[in-house]
């Protein structure tokens, strides 16, 4: 996942791209209940995905696309790890 040109905007679309190790690819994972947590996926837990540049803003689901925003506490940037299938879906679905 890679924010698209680099930019720290609320907003900013989500692509795929080549890696590059650059911040607008760096993600962390930070669980609901324990927001300092650092453990990977866990499955059924619901997490955030937080960027890593300057903003550490979230993806956020937007229609059928992803964007970076600020915490909004929204269930679109809220997530959660499927054992069984072994994908990240959104929490909601």
């Amino acid at each position: 996942m890679d924010v698209h040109g680099g930019r720290d905007q609320e907003g900013r679309n989500i692509i795929a791209w080549r890696r590059h190790n650059g911040k607008n690819q760096q993600w962390d994972i930070q669980y609901a209940d324990e927001p300092d947590s650092k453990f990977g996926f866990q499955a059924g837990r619901p997490f955030v995905i937080v960027n890593q540049m300057r903003g550490k803003r979230l993806l956020t689901m937007k229609g059928n696309n992803f964007v970076i925003n600020r915490r909004t506490y929204n269930i679109n940037q809220v997530f959660r790890y499927d054992q069984t299938t072994r994908t990240v879906k959104p929490y909601g679905n």
